[in-house]
């Protein structure tokens, strides 16, 4: 507990710290107003308070504060002196994370955001869930503040949401409209195909025919997939972890190039650079779970060649002859940050063919944008008897007879959807919070991709 009674929150010591130097330097810091901003970052999107990439500080006030923050209009000025201070003290103490933007950037980029975020803030439009529950709350007189006890707040939201409820569907959708085509015929048909691969349906009988179609409502004509908004998903490209090594990677081939073989990837001694440049081996290890050693060819290296695989997919690098050169810079504009990003993504996917991590990533994806996971401890249920899963565990069969059988088909068929997860998530395309787990925008846009580029695959199939 701290002084003043309340939880230590896990960024009280780094707010101290910068406090106390924005004291020595007579800077101006609210405290408060900077522990809701770092929280909302980790919460939302757990990026350390750290790490402010170009485009960080806009996503945070006309996204993730306005959707996530506490109800009304903060000082907004306030906030970005504050944020200024911190990114200087961040800067100034040897704290600021590789990749971030310069603190010049970072208060310019802020400054121009305040109308935005001023005008986001009080738009019910853009609220999430839970703060568009909080407001309902305080228009019918219950505060969700205050409570004596547990049992208390428990009784304060079970009478809000008896209130809710009492509403009619129509009004229950304005209120809390959620994302465009939700609820359109578009949206439950797909989510007609989603549930059909939930409970085991064969992808390929559904991939090409249905889920890449764009069905049309006489009042409603939104994909049940829309395309989100492309600031969003460019400011969750840009935070990336995945998006931020493959720029690493960019950075590192540089203007001289690097040797390349016949076949078009880095030569075995400019691999073994980059591998120990990026940390490659440990992310491996850590992440999939593999020995990295090994490998003869750079493109048999998981960690590196998912990373090339996008970046030549994308054009940032390019191979020419034997030599592998840097291509198109990351691109400024937020649209075609949009189409990079989805580029990169596609050149994973092909990676992750080989791999075996592609048809669990489809099911988990649809799953998460219609509500049928919650947790990767459902998604890897539903795995176990997927269609597309080799080890997919078959009622009736000899194998289900056996115990010694199904517990290993069991085990492999976990190993392989937990290797899913692991392998795409750096990539931004879903959020893990308090053991849920929910698409990003990122995530639905690229969705998108994936049902498209299946339904080219059964076509090329035939």
């Amino acid at each position: 507990m701290g002084e003043d009674g309340r939880v230590n929150d896990p960024y009280d010591l780094l707010i101290g710290h910068a406090a106390a130097w924005a004291a020595k330097t007579k800077r101006p810091l609210d405290a408060d107003l900077l522990g809701t901003a770092l929280s909302i970052r980790d919460t939302q999107d757990r990026i350390p308070g750290t790490a402010w990439p170009a485009g960080s500080a806009d996503y945070l006030m006309t996204t993730r504060w306005p959707g996530h923050g506490p109800l009304g209009v903060p000082d907004i000025e306030s906030l970005v002196a504050t944020l200024d201070t911190f990114w200087r003290f961040l800067r100034a103490t040897g704290r600021m994370a590789s990749g971030s933007a310069d603190p010049k950037d970072l208060t310019r980029e802020a400054r121009r955001a305040i109308p935005t975020m001023r005008e986001r803030c009080g738009d019910p439009g853009a609220f999430g869930a839970a703060k568009s529950m909080q407001a309902y709350a305080e228009e019918i007189g219950i505060s969700l503040d205050g409570a004596d006890s547990i049992e208390e707040l428990n009784a304060r939201l079970q009478q809000v949401q008896d209130s809710w409820n009492a509403l009619s569907i129509q009004e229950r959708r304005e209120r809390a409209p959620g994302p465009p085509g939700a609820g359109s015929v578009a949206s439950r048909e797909l989510s007609e195909f989603a549930n059909a691969l939930l409970s085991g349906a064969d992808l390929g009988a559904y991939a090409g025919p249905m889920a890449g179609r764009r069905v049309v409502d006489e009042e409603d004509d939104d994909e049940a997939l829309p395309m989100q908004d492309h600031a969003v998903v460019a400011a969750q490209l840009r935070a990336s972890g995945f998006v931020r090594l493959v720029l690493r990677l960019v950075e590192w081939v540089g203007p001289q190039g690097r040797a390349a073989t016949k076949t078009g990837v880095l030569r075995p001694a400019y691999a073994r650079e980059a591998i120990a440049a990026l940390d490659l081996d440990e992310w491996t290890r850590s992440v999939l779970g593999q020995e990295p050693g090994g490998w003869r060819s750079a493109g048999e290296h998981s960690g590196l060649d998912r990373l090339f695989l996008a970046a030549v997919s994308a054009d940032l690098l390019e191979v020419r002859g034997t030599k592998v050169v840097v291509g198109r810079p990351w691109p400024e504009d937020p649209r075609d940050q949009v189409m990079a990003g989805m580029l990169l993504l596609a050149g994973v996917r092909r990676r992750a063919e080989w791999d075996g991590t592609l048809k669990p990533l489809l099911g988990l994806m649809l799953g998460m944008i219609f509500g049928e996971f919650t947790t990767v401890s459902s998604a890897r249920q539903w795995w176990r008897r997927a269609p597309a899963n080799v080890w997919k565990a078959d009622p009736g069969s000899p194998d289900e007879d056996s115990p010694e059988l199904a517990d290993l088909f069991r085990r492999q068929s976990d190993e392989g959807f937990d290797k899913t997860v692991a392998f795409w998530s750096d990539t931004g395309l879903w959020r893990a919070q308090r053991g849920k787990i929910r698409a990003t925008e990122l995530g639905i846009d690229f969705t998108r991709v994936l049902v498209r580029l299946e339904e080219l695959d059964e076509d090329d199939d035939e």
